[in-house]
């Protein structure tokens, strides 16, 4: 589900993000799932849907993992909504202040007019840094922030690790990576860290985002 949001696929978030998932019954599980549904929601305009999901009454929001997801929900709908920009800068303050920088991002991947509260505010250089850290450079220079291009990756991938990679950016695991290219899970494994070493990224969905905002090219 994360991966879909990292590619912009927020129909297949949905889906995901609605079925019954193992582990449900956790409360702080249960929390995230309930952070990701209402951001997934309010990113589509559901902003009802958004806010079922954020009217949980079972203790979710104890967790910080949870809270921060459902902070960032909320935040999208206000912004959804229009409520007054300034209390949606003091909710965006809280978040950067307490570091929920991976809720943030999620958030702005999903709904990217979330990162564009920023401009012009004190809370600007954090939001490039962010986007800047998680390699959004699409994004930021779509909502006017000036963040300086990276170097692309200076080595190329092979034939097979570009194989894998598209099935990576798909959310493929490595054992339907394997199952896909009829090669063992290990294999697949060494492939993925290769991957990672040569785009300088260190999860599935940064590289998925590189795929998805079109950073690997053939040179």
């Amino acid at each position: 589900m994360r991966l879909a949001i990292t590619v912009g696929d927020l129909d297949r978030a949905a889906a995901l993000i609605t079925t019954e998932i193992k582990g449900g019954d956790r409360p702080a599980f249960r929390g995230e799932v309930l952070g990701y549904r209402a951001i997934v929601a309010g990113a589509l305009g559901d902003v009802a849907g958004a806010a079922k999901a954020l009217k949980s009454e079972t203790g979710e929001r104890l967790y910080v993992e949870a809270q921060a997801l459902q902070d960032v929900a909320s935040l999208i709908v206000m912004v959804r909504a229009g409520r007054p920009s300034a209390e949606a800068i003091g909710l965006l303050n809280k978040l950067f202040s307490r570091g929920e920088l991976d809720a943030l991002a999620i958030g702005y991947r999903a709904y990217p007019p979330l990162a564009g509260l920023v401009v012009g505010t004190d809370l600007e250089s954090r939001m490039t840094a962010l986007l800047t850290d998680s390699r959004d450079f699409d994004l930021a220079k779509a909502i006017g922030l000036n963040v300086p291009r990276e170097a692309r990756p200076r080595q190329r991938l092979s034939s097979r690790e570009r194989e894998v990679y598209e099935l990576l950016s798909q959310g493929r695991s490595n054992q339907e990576i394997a199952r896909t290219l009829f090669i063992s899970e290990s294999t697949a494994k060494v492939h993925v860290r290769h991957i990672f070493e040569k785009l300088g990224v260190r999860t599935r969905a940064e590289a998925a985002r590189m795929a998805g905002a079109g950073g690997l090219s053939d040179g």
